[in-house]
């Protein structure tokens, strides 16, 4: 029975960490919660009142949902106030929030580092009782560049060999572009070359702190910590929409910090004049630099993929790495998720990593994610992006508002359908050896970020094939 709950909390968390995604999972429920299964019923346990009022708030119903999906629809969950924390290493009763200290201690909750302090080591956020978690050291953070980062990369670049002098800086894009991995790097840059406390938080981090220092009387300490900062790195700043309260308080930061010419950097999943954050906060904005980062394209996702292949130990040849970098298109969670798929392969079957395995691997990964896709499909979905209709597309004109969506249209039926050589030829009225032709100048052209014309407006070839698949997924 013991091995039947072990294996439906397991379960629980699998679930939840889906639900909420990794980051949110491992800030919330990894440092702060305990899980403790009685039967059917599910104790949520944390060790402060503010603890079990925020969660209740913001996971009640997720919990509820993912427990009875593990342990039937009569499964009960309730959020509890326990005096023991989830690391043994923490007190057994909860202590008073911290005042501020410097040197790299704790500050309302969580750990600023000081630069220019020898334990400016990296830290966790503190457990709620604010007392520092220790965790091993993370191994050194590689940023890697091309065109779909090459604006922001820069920005954040000169915001850590001259802090202030372009701030604030907002970088903005959708999941996956790497936004969180770029302030890792800052601050990680930041701390090396000079002396001076820096912050990287979560919108959700700072909402959280505001609360509880206005419900507790904490504000002088809360003000204190963030207002004697040199660099602060905000990140999912989106998260702040429609609190009014915690948008003015951060638009007062802001003003604090950048009038003693501090270096501001925040990240959000959409653009500044979608972000809804007020007026003074947009005027901040607007007075620095806004950046749009993108998703990977080939030549990032190559570099990713080494990258996270030397640091897993694994020896790829630039064949596959090439190969696999051209067909996983998706967000660099993507890439991570599938070079810990070519290590347990690897491990499983005890065979090299050559490029027909990698082939394999890739095919099935690929599987799961694609939808039913036809050459139809992939000719109507060029054919309304670019505005051609698709007997143009097979015609024997060979000008570029002919040529460039039909080249593409091959590459993509390449990308996204098992049809043959011969068969997407015919289509296309076309031989084969012509679409093996097309599908290496487009890929050329990614390596080299040839644009193209889309809509009247000249554009990156990686944007006009993200347009097509947009389309694609809509059906």
């Amino acid at each position: 029975m013991a091995t039947d709950g072990m294996a439906r909390l397991a379960e629980f968390r699998t679930r939840l960490c889906k639900q909420l995604g990794s980051d949110r999972f491992s800030l919330w429920f990894d440092e702060h919660a305990r899980f403790l299964p009685q039967g059917n019923r599910l104790v949520v346990a944390v060790n402060h009142p503010f603890l079990r009022e925020w969660m209740a708030a913001q996971f009640r119903d997720v919990l509820h949902q993912c427990w009875q999906q593990v342990a039937g629809e009569d499964a009960t969950v309730s959020l509890e106030v326990h005096a023991q924390n989830t690391a043994a290493t923490q007190p057994e009763t909860p202590a008073a929030p911290p005042r501020t200290k410097t040197n790299g201690k704790p500050v309302n909750g969580h750990a600023v580092l000081d630069s220019g302090s020898a334990k400016a080591k990296q830290r966790i956020p503190a457990a709620a009782n604010g007392r520092e978690v220790s965790r091993p050291a993370r191994p050194s953070v590689v940023f890697c560049t091309g065109r779909c980062n090459a604006l922001a990369y820069q920005a954040a670049r000169k915001a850590v060999i001259h802090p202030g002098l372009v701030s604030p800086v907002l970088v903005y894009g959708p999941p996956g572009t790497g936004k969180s991995h770029l302030l890792r790097w800052v601050q990680q840059e930041y701390c090396r070359r000079h002396r001076g406390r820096a912050l990287l938080i979560s919108g959700e981090q700072f909402t959280a702190e505001f609360v509880q220092a206005v419900r507790g009387g904490g504000m002088p300490s809360f003000r204190n910590k963030y207002r004697h900062l040199q660099l602060l790195l905000v990140d999912n700043v989106q998260f702040l929409a429609g609190k009014t309260k915690t948008v003015q308080e951060l638009g007062h930061t802001l003003d604090h910090l950048l009038k003693s010419r501090a270096q501001v950097i925040l990240t959000a999943d959409r653009p500044p004049q979608r972000l809804e954050l007020g007026p003074e906060l947009q005027r901040h904005l607007q007075s620095g630099v806004c950046c749009a980062m993108r998703k990977p394209g080939a030549d990032v996702r190559r570099q990713i993929l080494q990258h996270l292949a030397d640091e897993a130990g694994l020896e790829l040849d630039a064949e596959a790495v090439h190969w696999a970098a051209q067909h996983l298109d998706g967000s660099a969670r993507v890439l991570v998720g599938f070079v810990q798929r070519l290590k347990l392969a690897s491990e499983a079957w005890d065979r090299p990593l050559d490029q027909d395995l990698v082939q394999q691997l890739l095919e099935e990964q690929l599987q799961w994610h694609r939808t039913a896709v036809g050459l139809d499909d992939i000719e109507k979905a060029v054919c309304r992006a670019f505005g051609v209709d698709p007997q143009q597309l097979r015609s024997a004109s060979r000008t570029r508002a002919a040529s460039h969506p039909r080249m593409l249209a091959m590459y993509l039926a390449r990308k996204h359908t098992r049809a043959a050589l011969s068969e997407i030829g015919r289509h296309f009225h076309r031989r084969h050896s012509t679409v093996v032709s097309a599908q290496k100048t487009v890929s050329r052209w990614l390596e080299q970020g040839q644009k193209v014309q889309l809509g009247g407006k000249t554009v990156p070839i990686e944007a006009a094939i993200d347009q097509v698949e947009q389309q694609l997924r809509a059906g």
